[in-house]
């Protein structure tokens, strides 16, 4: 979506295929009023190939307009980019991750990915950790940065007494988390982390801003550590910039990630961010990230947590990112000349 609002869209326009819903997906109205269009596909199960590839090779031949067909969901990725392939269009893998989860689904879904470092016509990875992951020693993998819009996250004090206030975390120290209710974020660990800072700090408070599938296990996760009253689970929101300015550390005790946007838009808004060791360190982009190994225990994460969050001078880092290469405006103008010139009737 950040690229969609900035790309030039009289050259280039998205159309989002996405996995079947009864309800309409994140910033779907947005996408429309933009141009874009919203076609939704069965969710591949594995046993369903047949019947998938049939509704992709139908799909793409009612979209000949469709040049370039840009692989997010990258498990199935190989039935669709196959059937791309024999219709002339350009392929792209785009990976976003650097790991996976323990289930039999989880390796099941590493050995899916395995063909697209054969199958796609071109690679792009949000991290040097996240393409090595999905590629391997790929001579295609193209570095496109997780950018966000710097200027929305810079820090702004005014607003962080307004939004406390609100949430009733005036006199709060608040721990942060911004990030799906997904197993790859940890949040078992995360709560047990908040309960050992609570043991030293009672005016601590835990800030949960997101949802998702495990939503039902952290509110027990809750109740079981005795967090109620402790914790705020505000669901998804819009207003990510003005609560991360509430904050005053950001704790992301993750299993893996590709490269967490999040961290980023925290570092902009100048937030001290306590980040595993098990995230790519391309994400220290200021000193603002101070990375714990998830093998420490509870009492050393819980220690640094204090330690950052107890700092009183807090200015916004949105230059730093800039120079880094992390504004969305300058990714989306790069992403923007990577398909004009796969577009180019040579390809």
């Amino acid at each position: 979506m950040d690229w969609l609002r900035r790309i030039d869209r009289d050259r280039i326009i998205f159309d989002f295929v996405v996995n079947e819903s009864d309800r309409p997906f994140a910033f779907e109205s947005e996408a429309l009023a933009l141009g874009s269009r919203v076609i939704r596909s069965p969710r591949f199960k594995l046993w369903n190939i047949l019947p998938y590839g049939v509704w992709w090779y139908r799909c793409l031949m009612q979209h000949p307009e469709w040049g370039i067909v840009h692989g997010h969901h990258t498990s199935p990725a190989f039935v669709y980019f196959a059937i791309a392939r024999v219709l002339r269009r350009v392929t792209i893998a785009h990976s976003h991750t650097a790991g996976r989860d323990q289930s039999l689904a989880g390796r099941l879904r590493v050995v899916l990915r395995w063909p697209l470092r054969h199958l796609a016509s071109n690679h792009l990875t949000c991290s040097e950790l996240a393409g090595y992951w999905m590629f391997g020693h790929s001579t295609l993998a193209r570095l496109i940065p997780n950018g966000i819009e710097t200027t929305r996250f810079g820090y702004d004090a005014t607003t962080r007494q307004q939004i406390r206030r609100q949430l009733g975390l005036t006199d709060a120290l608040v721990v942060g988390h911004v990030g799906s209710f997904s197993s790859p974020k940890n949040h078992s660990r995360l709560l047990r982390i908040f309960s050992t800072v609570l043991k030293t700090e009672h005016r601590a408070r835990l800030l949960l801003v997101g949802d998702g599938a495990l939503r039902a296990k952290i509110e027990k996760d809750i109740h079981l550590l005795g967090l109620e009253g402790t914790v705020s689970l505000v669901g998804v929101r819009e207003d990510v910039p003005e609560l991360l300015s509430a904050m005053d550390v950001l704790l992301f005790p993750s299993h893996y990630e590709g490269f967490p946007v999040t961290v980023v838009e925290a570092q902009a808004s100048g937030l001290p961010c306590v980040v595993s060791d098990a995230v790519t360190p391309e994400i220290g982009l200021t000193d603002l990230v101070t990375f714990v190994s998830l093998t420490e225990r509870d009492e050393v994460w819980a220690v640094k947590v204090l330690q950052l969050a107890s700092q009183t001078h807090r200015e916004s880092r949105v230059k730093e990112l800039r120079e880094a290469g992390y504004d969305a405006a300058q990714v989306a103008k790069e992403l923007q000349e990577f398909y004009l010139e796969l577009a180019q009737p040579s390809r």
